[in-house]
């Protein structure tokens, strides 16, 4: 009889308990293992959705490009912008709890993340001069043929697309076509 309950006890813990994993992608791992050598994103060394070889790409400042993703498409990103961009990147990119938020119609893809909105206010302040061309990072970009990203409108603040009250919602949709991940709809 005990060991019908312990028995019954894992199979509804196992199938009630959220289980994390990687995302669907070219650049995530099947499921999270050990990177103890990663350049970034080393919050997540002991369990990683990313290799290694994709946090070299984020290692040496000025980041210019992440994959296809350019990230200076409107001038290079400050320091501080580019520290909360990289934040962003390897959640992404490499935690095995983004997948809790995946999207259901797009298994490479994360909404609703929740973010404190203490992140919030200072994002905006590290980024609110640095200079963008799209306001939804999901459809503004032209893509070339070769998969890299073109601003399609004339570059400008950040503090002109958004403002702080406007990041006043607990939750944002987050995808990584670039890091701010459809932050700006």
């Amino acid at each position: 009889m005990l060991r019908f309950v312990v028995t019954l006890f894992a199979v509804i813990t196992s199938s009630t308990c959220q289980k994390y994993g990687c995302l669907e992608g070219d650049t995530h791992k099947l499921k999270p293992s050990r990177e103890p050598n990663m350049h970034e994103c080393t919050l997540y060394s002991k369990s990683s959705c990313c290799y290694v070889d994709f946090t070299e790409q984020l290692a040496h400042s000025p980041v210019i490009k992440v994959n296809n993703s350019y990230w200076n498409r409107c001038g290079q990103l400050s320091k501080s912008c580019e520290d909360f961009t990289k934040k962003i990147e390897c959640f992404y990119r490499c935690s095995p709890h983004a997948a809790h938020w995946i999207h259901p119609n797009d298994t490479a893809a994360i909404r609703s993340v929740p973010l404190c909105q203490s992140f919030c206010d200072d994002w905006y302040e590290a980024c609110k001069d640095d200079s963008i061309c799209v306001h939804n990072w999901l459809t503004d970009w032209e893509w070339d043929e070769s998969g890299e990203n073109h601003c399609k409108n004339k570059c400008i603040p950040y503090s002109e697309v958004r403002k702080p009250d406007q990041l006043k919602q607990k939750k944002m949709a987050l995808r990584v076509l670039f890091f701010f991940l459809n932050i700006w709809v």
